[in-house]
């Protein structure tokens, strides 16, 4: 079985459409309903926080992969995510149990 198809946007951002613009060329790509958005108001500050990393990380997102993303927001890696930006967003304070600095 094949490969998916590169979305056109990721190959442009990720450079690939240099490296061979043949191939993208004369793609036609899905019209979207726009950019994936903000996240749902009943998501939790952890929930909103990875939403919006996912959706500077991977701008190829839109608004028809909102489902997706929503579907993955109750998953432990989601929230991973988020607890992973907010500590990168504070650095230096202490990361709980696992934390060995006190000693």
């Amino acid at each position: 079985m094949p490969r998916p198809r590169t979305p056109k946007l990721k190959a442009e951002i990720t450079g690939r459409v240099m490296h061979d613009p043949q191939r993208f060329r004369n793609r036609n790509e899905p019209i979207s309903k726009g950019p994936l958005g903000n996240a749902p108001k009943w998501m939790s500050h952890e929930q909103k926080t990875a939403w919006e990393t996912f959706s500077d990380e991977l701008p190829w997102l839109n608004h028809s992969h909102r489902a997706l993303v929503r579907r993955i927001g109750n998953t432990p890696t989601f929230k991973d995510l988020a607890h992973g930006a907010r500590r990168a967003a504070r650095p230096g304070e202490a990361d709980g149990p696992t934390d060995l600095s006190h000693q």
